[in-house]
């Protein structure tokens, strides 16, 4: 009889633990604090382990989203040959704090990108805002130039895609005092215009249809008109009568003929009102 009671207590006892269920056999996310983690946008720190690995362990098992977005004010931009473009770079951050560094990449010879700042600070959801400057050499070919802004923070980071259009033209400024910058009849100055020739590197469908623009930007407080002299390749003289110029460029005015200059080669100019003693000189190759 004590050998019957004794199979029957086992009974019960092993049905207890089924009902119970055995501790071995538990997930990692039974316990508090195990598993979980911050998920990053854009790469960064994964998810826990089963040792409760990752910053958000301690919520149990929950998975939080932080990072931040790079942004741009504009798609694409426009510039022209030997000029400069502002991008508005902004950092949005999603539940982050720190430090993030901007880069731009893709950039051809003969673009150059330059941030105001190169480093942000952000915090939670209150973003910050940068500026890049984007200049480009004449002898860049002209046509749309992709590129990427680039912000990394650790491992976590993000990329805006984005376009620059380089238009196929050229504003040459007469600078101030312009005058004071004159060379002697044969020997004529050339440092008054900026580059010697600006050389310009034609796009492929580069012609009398889709010539090379160039623009004439006077800085000076005298009125000025240019001298040139190939006007079947699109580089014409300023209009004069009896010598003098028709419509000159006053102070902050552009020229007021076009230059659209539509063969390779050198073409020289200078100031009309000066004769050849200020020369200037722009190559097409």
């Amino acid at each position: 009889m004590a050998k019957r009671s004794k199979i029957a207590l086992l009974a019960v006892i092993s049905a207890a633990l089924v009902a119970c269920g055995d501790a071995s056999t538990n997930s990692a996310n039974y316990f508090t604090g195990v598993g979980g983690g911050n998920a990053s946008t854009g790469g960064g720190n994964g998810g826990g382990t089963s040792d409760g690995g990752g910053d958000g362990g301690s919520d149990g098992g929950t998975s939080q989203t932080q990072g931040f977005d790079v942004m741009t004010d504009k798609t694409s931009y426009d510039v022209e040959l030997r000029a400069s473009a502002t991008v508005q770079v902004t950092i949005a951050p999603k539940s982050f704090s720190g430090t993030v560094n901007l880069a731009v990449g893709g950039l051809p010879t003969g673009v150059t990108g330059t941030f105001t700042t190169s480093s942000l600070s952000v915090s939670g959801t209150t973003g910050a805002t940068t500026t890049l400057k984007l200049t480009t050499a004449s002898s860049i070919v002209p046509g749309a130039v992709p590129f990427t802004v680039t912000a990394t923070s650790g491992s976590t980071n993000a990329q805006a895609s984005v376009s620059l259009n380089v238009l196929p033209q050229i504003t040459i400024q007469i600078p101030v005092n312009v005058d004071s910058m004159e060379g002697t009849s044969g020997s004529p100055s050339t440092n008054a215009f900026g580059d010697y020739p600006f050389v310009i590197t034609a796009p492929a469908n580069f012609g009398t249809a889709n010539p090379i623009a160039v623009k004439f930007l006077n800085l000076d407080s005298a009125p000025h008109c240019i001298h040139a002299s190939n006007a079947t390749q699109g580089f014409p003289h300023d209009s004069v009568t009896n010598g003098v110029c028709d419509t000159p460029m006053q102070t902050n005015q552009l020229d007021q003929t076009a230059h659209n200059v539509n063969a390779k080669g050198s073409y020289l100019f200078w100031l009309h009102d000066q004769g050849d003693l200020t020369d200037g000189m722009i190559t097409i190759q």
